[in-house]
């Protein structure tokens, strides 16, 4: 029975795949990536982030692969307006004061982008004390809800976050389906 578990892992991970990585980038496409940390998106050509060293909002040391790093707030980024075909900006926007100022700032440097955040289900799920906002989307808007506190609770987050580190294949098979529900 457990290989199936599996089976049906890999399944709902290659449908969460397309979702994330299928996104219409053309070939000759400059994209940019902000917020890119640790996990920065494979296609990106460029990256930013807020800073070289402070991983206190992220889950482990800024990743390049030899791509070029520009260090940036996301709310007023450093480049001319139309300089990138496509940009992504994933699991940063509820880390910030002011997301609206953000989306500005994306949609002035870029010509078409992705925008991904954890969904207010998952954050209520496993949030971390530092995200400032509940996001939802709502007839293709994007709604932001500051939290009125912390919604934290370590000992269901260490327990979430415990199965995701430890690839529990039952667990995963439900965090890939609900990738509607956990994501926006």
């Amino acid at each position: 029975m457990r290989w199936l578990v599996h089976l049906l892992v890999m399944f709902s991970r290659l449908r969460l795949f397309r979702r994330k990585y299928k996104l219409g980038i053309h070939r000759d496409d400059l994209v940019l990536d902000v917020g890119s940390g640790n996990d920065p998106h494979p296609r990106a050509d460029v990256l930013c982030d807020f800073s070289l060293t402070g991983d206190w909002e992220r889950a482990g040391p800024i990743v390049r692969h030899g791509r070029p790093l520009v260090v940036g707030d996301i709310t007023n980024l450093p480049f001319i307006g139309g300089a990138f075909d496509y940009v992504i900006c994933s699991h940063t926007l509820e880390h910030v004061a002011s997301p609206e100022r953000a989306i500005r700032e994306l949609m002035r440097v870029g010509r078409r982008g992705y925008i991904e955040t954890p969904s207010e289900f998952t954050e209520k799920l496993s949030s971390f004390p530092f995200h400032k906002w509940f996001v939802r989307l709502e007839h293709d808007m994007l709604i932001f809800r500051r939290k009125s506190g912390p919604c934290f609770d370590p000992l269901l987050s260490s327990h979430f976050f415990s199965m995701w580190n430890q690839r529990d294949p039952y667990f995963l098979l439900w965090s890939f389906n609900s990738a509607d529900r956990g994501l926006v």
